[in-house]
C-alpha cells in the first residue's frame, strides 16, 4: 500500500518499556495523537482499536521488537496488522523516524 496516494492512510509507532506509548501520523506525516497503553493483551487490543479509529492501519513499528515490544508484535502479527521493528534510537535522529516519547521532548 502506497501511504501518499491514500489520505486515510494512518502509521502508527510504538515506544516500549513500562507502558507502551504509542503515536499515529497521517500520510503527510502529521501527527495525529499521542497515547499511552499497559503492556498486557487488553492494552495491545485499545492501542490496536485507537489507531484503526484513526484511520486505515498501514503499518505500525514497533520499537524493542525482540524484548518489551515483543507481546505487541505478536499480537499485531496476530490480527493481521502490518508491523515491523523500529530503528534503534541512535539512527533515528539522524533519518527522521518518529519517536513519541523522544521527538515530544
Amino acid at each position: 500500500m502506497t501511504i501518499v496516494g491514500n489520505p486515510k492512510a494512518v502509521v502508527g509507532g510504538v515506544d516500549t518499556l513500562d507502558v507502551h506509548v504509542a503515536v499515529a501520523v497521517d500520510h503527510f506525516g502529521g501527527i495525529l495523537g499521542v497515547e499511552s497503553f499497559e503492556v498486557t493483551e487488553a492494552g495491545y487490543r485499545r492501542l490496536s482499536a485507537w489507531l484503526a479509529g484513526l484511520g486505515e492501519l498501514a503499518l505500525a513499528g514497533v520499537e524493542g521488537t525482540g524484548s518489551y515490544g515483543a507481546g505487541l508484535t505478536r499480537y499485531l502479527h496476530q490480527i493481521g496488522s502490518r508491523s515491523s521493528k523500529s530503528i534503534g534510537p541512535t539512527v533515528r535522529a539522524g533519518i527522521g523516524t518518529v519517536s513519541p516519547t523522544k521527538s515530544m521532548r
